[in-house]
């Protein structure tokens, strides 16, 4: 039993290294005017876990089953993956498209989004390839150039729906591990861990191509790591924790704009931490071994695995988060998206206000309070979307909220002193930075304000408290996963949309707001279409899902 364990967690952190060693490899084949292949992928998984067995001195034995179980996992849920439609707007506007480009040959090193999607698709009156040129273009691309090889193993572009399954599958067992390491008995380490990795963003997002629940995951093992070094000592002897933490920070921060930001915060902050903490027992030896360490996480992930987006950004534009910060920021992420009500309200009101109003998934609904453990139908149905504007973290997280601040509160002179000052710099920098980041009420935005309530339950030494509050946890979860497994289990009839599309003895389409991806995917399943400009000249407007005959 012991061993399947160890193989697991093994296999969790290589399919990690996987997907950055293929980021960083894919990256550096794009400016070598290289495209995607298949090649590219097999040679990254062999540099991937000849490189980890290397660092972390794994026999031959290990090696082996360890990388049989990453592939066996890789391949089985991107199959998996591929039987299920992705019907969310963002990935049919822009996820599914980036995918399909560099699939067929797209280069984003060397051409613009724009004018690949004018060149394949054609020019059309009524879109709008601009922007949505500009957001594939400018935006953290580390999890379509995975998803691109999942799309030409299986010929289908929601294969790529299974690579966050793939991260959580790896989150939850690196988790389990270290938060025994760090003292929690097995079954409150495993409740933590499941609460960690299966939570509102990643269950509300597990049947899209979405990138928050990802970059959530590998932000919870940074910080993870960066608690355990800190319960070490800064040991540089085990290479382990530090290999996990550089691996999540570099593949995190490849895959959105503001989750580089975001571990940079981290990363800096506790590092200067660690300075201060270590500063009687740390050699100067260790001290630049740690100082280069942060180095090479900024490096790799700028001149790395980012570098199709943060190296371009910076060559392009002379702005490393050109998108997210500075000019061309309000094009690109919050163009028409901001909720009326917070319009004009200053960011820490609007960041409170959403945590304690009810869910809506409309940017058009009007803010409503609700007193805390009260839930609306409209609440849940709000989670049909992937993208929850407002109360994004669950009905009932106003409430869950509240108990873990109180539970916190009530454990933490049981703390070590260091432990304390750790906690206490998370909690100050998590608040800090979401009263004043912008768009924070978009709680997706600020993932790491739910890591509190995890933390909650690690630290409640109350046998039925804990009980209590795990349950609130898991309900409140289970509410916000109800648009997801909603989506999956009409598959049968997205399958039935296919089918009908293809009996059609005309095939005009009319593509609504530039969602692309529908055309996709009408190419995967093999049906020949041709685009018209208007709706009135169509037989099906695409993808309004998936495609709705014009009446």
């Amino acid at each position: 039993m012991a061993n399947i364990k160890d193989s697991l967690f093994r296999a969790g952190i290589l399919l990690i290294a996987w997907s950055a060693v293929t980021m960083l490899v894919t990256n550096l084949l794009f400016c070598a005017g290289v495209t995607v292949h298949l090649i590219t992928l097999i040679v990254s998984f062999m540099i991937a876990a000849a490189g980890t067995a290397a660092l972390l001195k794994w026999n031959i034995k290990e090696t082996v089953l360890s990388s049989v179980i990453t592939a066996v996992m890789f391949i089985v849920m991107t199959f998996m993956g591929s039987l299920l439609f992705d019907i969310s707007y963002d990935s049919n506007t822009m996820y599914k498209t980036a995918i399909a480009l560099m699939a067929k040959g797209w280069n984003p090193m060397r051409t613009h989004a724009q004018d690949a999607i004018d060149g394949y698709f054609g020019v059309h009156s009524s879109w709008n390839t601009a922007y949505t040129g500009k957001w594939i273009s400018n935006y953290a691309n580390g999890t379509w150039l995975f998803e691109t090889y999942q799309y030409l193993i299986t010929g289908k572009v929601n294969a790529g729906i299974s690579f966050i399954w793939m991260y959580m599958c790896s989150a939850l067992v690196i988790a389990i591990r270290y938060l025994k390491r760090m003292g929690l008995n097995g079954v409150t380490a495993i409740f933590a861990a499941v609460f960690l990795v299966f939570n509102p963003v990643t269950m509300a997002q597990c049947s899209t191509l979405y990138v928050d629940g990802p970059w959530m995951l590998m932000l919870s093992l940074v910080l993870l790591m960066l608690v355990y070094l800190i319960r070490t000592h800064y040991d540089l002897h085990d290479q382990e924790p530090w290999l996990i933490l550089f691996l999540a920070f570099i593949a995190g921060s490849s895959m959105k704009l503001n989750a580089f930001a975001y571990s940079s915060v981290f990363l800096i902050v506790f590092y200067l931490f660690m300075l201060y903490d270590a500063r009687r027992e740390m050699t100067r030896s260790g001290w630049l071994k740690i100082s280069c360490f942060c180095w090479l996480c900024a490096g790799f992930t700028v001149f790395g695995t980012g570098l199709s987006i943060y190296g371009k950004n910076i060559f392009w534009y002379g702005n490393l988060f050109y998108g997210f910060f500075g000019s061309g920021a309000e094009d690109i992420i919050a163009a028409g998206q901001i909720v009326p009500a917070f319009t004009d309200m200053p960011t820490w009101k609007s960041f409170l206000i959403s945590m304690f109003a009810e869910s809506s998934g409309s940017i058009r609904s009007d803010v409503m309070m609700k007193l805390p453990f009260t839930v609306k139908a409209d609440e849940i149905n709000a989670f049909l979307s992937p993208d929850v504007r407002v109360g994004g973290f669950g009905p009932w997280f106003s409430g869950i909220f509240i108990i873990a601040m109180v539970l916190i509160a009530a454990n933490l002179n049981r703390l070590s002193g260091r432990y304390r000052t750790a906690l206490l710099l998370f909690l100050g920098l998590s608040f800090l930075m979401a009263c004043v980041l912008p768009g924070s009420y978009w709680l997706r935005y600020v993932a790491f304000i739910y890591f509190i309530t995890v933390i909650a339950y690690a630290l409640c030494k109350n046998r039925i408290i804990r009980i209590v509050f795990g349950i609130l946890l898991a309900v409140n979860t289970a509410m916000c996963s109800y648009g997801s497994m909603t989506k999956m289990l009409n598959t049968l009839m997205y399958r039935d949309h296919i089918r009908q599309v293809s009996e059609l003895p005309s095939k005009n389409v009319y593509v609504a707001y530039t969602q692309t991806g529908g055309l996709i995917d009408l190419e995967d399943y093999g049906i020949e279409y041709q685009i018209v400009e208007t709706a009135e000249e169509a037989d099906f407007v695409c993808p309004t899902y998936l495609t709705r005959p014009v009446e």
